[in-house]
This record gives C-alpha cells, sequence and structure tokens, in this order.
C-alpha cells in the first residue's frame, strides 16, 4: 500500500510538471517569420479554408522531408521555408477546392537538433524547442568562453546565414538579434574580436564591447545599459591613447569615461525602453509623460507609443505599511493627449517596441496571430479569426495588456493596441 501510494505521488507530480512544461512551450512570444522557418520532418502544418465550409487539413511532413497527402499529392518540402510551403500548398489546393483564401500554418512548437560550435564551454549537439532561440541552445552548451564574442555569432541554415548578436537582444530589447531556433541548424561563435571599446563609469554594465560596423557613441552607451543616473552624453568623455577626444566620433580602442553630473539626491523618474535616450530624469511637478519624452530625445521609429505604461510605487499598502511594489497606471489607447498626463516621484516609464500583431484566443473559428492594423477595433479582430462560435460569451470578451499584465472585459468597438491579445470565453454554462 505504502509502495502504490509513493507512485501515485511520483506520478502526479511528473505530470504536474509535464503539464507545465507543455504550457511553457505552447507559444511563441513573437509571430514566426516563414521566410527563416525551416520545416524539418515531424513538423504539421494546418491548412485552413476561410471562406467555405471544409475542414481543416492537418499534414505532417514525413522523415524525408515531404508531405505525401491521398488528395493533395506529393510536395517535397526538404530544405524549404514555411513561405514556400504555404505558396506550393495554395497553389496546389486552389485547383482543387473553390476557395479564394487559403492559410497554411505550423500548429505547434517541436524539438529540433542543432550543432553549436566554437567558444561555447561544451560544443556538441543539442535539442531545443522551435520557441527556443539561439542563446538557450548556448546555454545548454555550458555558456560563452571568457573569449568568445557576443556580437558576431552565426545562425547557420543551407541556405542563409543570419546575424545573431546577444547584446543588442540583452540591452536594445531587439529580439530579432537573438533568432527562433526554427530558422537554422548549427550556431558558430567565434572569439572575441579585437576591435573592442571600453566603457567606464556611470553606466549600468561598464565594460568591453565589440565595435561593430555602423556603432556610434549612442549606440555603445545603449549597450552598457544606458545611462545609470541624470547623466547626457555631454558628459561622456573619449579617451584614445593619453588624449581626450573633443568630437563624437569613436575608434577601436577608445575609452569611454562617464560622469555623472548630477546629485544622487534629486527626486527622479525613470525611463526606458523605445527610446532615443533611456535613463534617470530630474523630477519636478508640473513633468508631463510627454515632457519627458521629449527631454529623452522622443521616441524610436518603432516605439509602440499607443501602449506606454506608467509604473508607480505606492507611497502604503492596504494595511498602511510601505510597499515596493508598482503598479500600472491605465494610459487610455485613443489619441489622448500625453501632455494632461503628470508624473509623480519615483514613477517608471517604460515605452515598448511594435510587435506588429495581435493574438485572438478562446471561443473563435480560428484562433491565433493577426497582423495589428492602426485604429481597428475588438469585432474587426473577432471577424478575423473567423467569428465567434455558438459556445462564445459575447459579453465576457477581455483584452490582455502584456505591458502591464492586467486583463479588462471590454465590448466590441474597444480600439485594440499593437501587441494586446483578445480573449473570447466559453458561455458559463457549458464550461
Amino acid at each position: 500500500m505504502k509502495n502504490i501510494l509513493i507512485c501515485s505521488i511520483v506520478f502526479i507530480l511528473f505530470f504536474a510538471v509535464f503539464v507545465q512544461a507543455e504550457e511553457d512551450v505552447n507559444l511563441f512570444d513573437t509571430p514566426v517569420n516563414p521566410e527563416l522557418y525551416l520545416i524539418r520532418p515531424g513538423d504539421k502544418l494546418l491548412v485552413t479554408f476561410i471562406h467555405s465550409q471544409i475542414e481543416p487539413v492537418s499534414l505532417t511532413v514525413d522523415p524525408e522531408g515531404k508531405i505525401v497527402h491521398e488528395t493533395i499529392g506529393l510536395i517535397n518540402l526538404q530544405n524549404q521555408t514555411l513561405a514556400y510551403a504555404k505558396n506550393k500548398l495554395t497553389e496546389t489546393l486552389k485547383e482543387l477546392y473553390n476557395d479564394s483564401q487559403i492559410e497554411v500554418s505550423i500548429t505547434e512548437p517541436r524539438q529540433v537538433s542543432i550543432a553549436v560550435f566554437g567558444s561555447v564551454k561544451k560544443p556538441g549537439i543539442y535539442r531545443g524547442l522551435t520557441t527556443d532561440r539561439v542563446s538557450d541552445l548556448i546555454t545548454k552548451a555550458g555558456g560563452l568562453l571568457e573569449n568568445g564574442s557576443t556580437r558576431n555569432i552565426k545562425f547557420i541554415s543551407e541556405n542563409k546565414v543570419l546575424p545573431v548578436d546577444l547584446d543588442k537582444a540583452k540591452y536594445l530589447g531587439d529580439v530579432f538579434s537573438n533568432p527562433y531556433l526554427y530558422a537554422g541548424k548549427a550556431i558558430e561563435v567565434p572569439s572575441k574580436s579585437s576591435e573592442t571599446i571600453h566603457i567606464v563609469g556611470d553606466v549600468n554594465s561598464p565594460r568591453e564591447i565589440e565595435l561593430q560596423e555602423g556603432d556610434d557613441l549612442a549606440m555603445m552607451i545603449q549597450l552598457a545599459g544606458k545611462f545609470k543616473n541624470f547623466t547626457t552624453m555631454s558628459d561622456v568623455q573619449i579617451i584614445r591613447g593619453n588624449k581626450r577626444i573633443d568630437n563624437n566620433n569613436i575608434q577601436a580602442k577608445d575609452v569611454l569615461v562617464v560622469k555623472s553630473s548630477v546629485s544622487q539626491n534629486t527626486q527622479q523618474v525613470k525611463l526606458f525602453g523605445a527610446v532615443s535616450n533611456q535613463g534617470v530624469y530630474a523630477y519636478n511637478a508640473s513633468l508631463s509623460l510627454d515632457d519627458l519624452l521629449r527631454l529623452a530625445g522622443g521616441v524610436l521609429t518603432d516605439a509602440n507609443k499607443n501602449s506606454i505604461t506608467v509604473f508607480r510605487k505606492p507611497l502604503v499598502d492596504s494595511h498602511g505599511e510601505k510597499s515596493i511594489v508598482r503598479y500600472p497606471i491605465s494610459i487610455p489607447y485613443d489619441n489622448v493627449s500625453q501632455s494632461s498626463i503628470l508624473l509623480e516621484v519615483n514613477d517608471s516609464i517604460f515605452v515598448p517596441w511594435q510587435v506588429g500583431f495581435v493574438k485572438v484566443s478562446g471561443s473563435v473559428l480560428n484562433p491565433g496571430y493577426f497582423p495589428y492594423q492602426f485604429k481597428k477595433d475588438v469585432l474587426f479582430y473577432i471577424k478575423s479569426a473567423g467569428g465567434f462560435l455558438p459556445t462564445s460569451n459575447k459579453d465576457e470578451v477581455q483584452i490582455f495588456n502584456p505591458i502591464s499584465k492586467s486583463t479588462s472585459v471590454v465590448h466590441s468597438g474597444v480600439l485594440v493596441p499593437d501587441g494586446a491579445e483578445i480573449i473570447i470565453q466559453v458561455k458559463e454554462e457549458l464550461k
């Protein structure tokens, strides 16, 4: 009896871990790029007929990289991309079915084998999920050696080589500099370049950084974790050899000395994300969000201006005690003037990057990711997802904000910001 109980407990724990693992790998954090996704044996493709009553068709790529189907025939996808597979299948299916719009998608992440070699601690072949990124496989390979490059890594497939820049991915939030594993078959980590710049002083990550073509002083400050306090570009000194350089033209072997020019006791707000100059700024009682963005040189061209979020530190919690927990301040989406939003001491403001899609999940015909379109409402994206199902609770439509991690119940005419998730619940009596 005791052995049975122990076995039951072990099984329950294993099942819980398995379920959690399954939940953790179900989604990509940004949309799949069909031009980069390499079709591999075992991939499952779902063909959906948008304007007809034909049931979706599930296709599996066989060990030889082919699709063999009794109706569709044989399609060779060996070493081809998802974009190629979409075009090939669409051409074939349009001849067989009378449907003007056919969608082909990858149904689920799966394991892939990737060779990792070069300046890593444990070179070899490692398995990862197509939802993992290059950095995840480098970690499995024991991480970089001390002389390993972070900015000149190559992700290799048969037809192309993708550059990988882990510094840009980490410090600029540039996810495209750290590609998904679906895009290649080998990772080459070279030795660190001799073309480097050393940054010391009032930045969040003072260190030696590899210099690449096109890098300028502003990029180096960004890759050093941005200014730590109230420092500005005028506080940066360029030292070349034993001389101070008066212009901002940087070269390999330069040393950048960043000096803080403002007292640490000054009241402040923090700004980070897709702006020209992230950092800590002095606070005053009339400082608005619009003022702060101007001080920071404005938002970047790929900034998601409609999802800017202010995180505020409450003075006390519900028990009257000081709290370190920050909470998001709701900013209306439909073009409210940012000059009317006054900031408070110790506010943290995050300007996210555009992701270019809206996710629709739950009780709709074709849940998934859909291209973001400016000033489109909830109903537009629900129709894009094929519309409500008979089981849908139309009075319980929710929008999830991935920045503030908040969910709100909305009506179908509410405008949807870039990167949001629309969730359609099932009717309560059918759950």
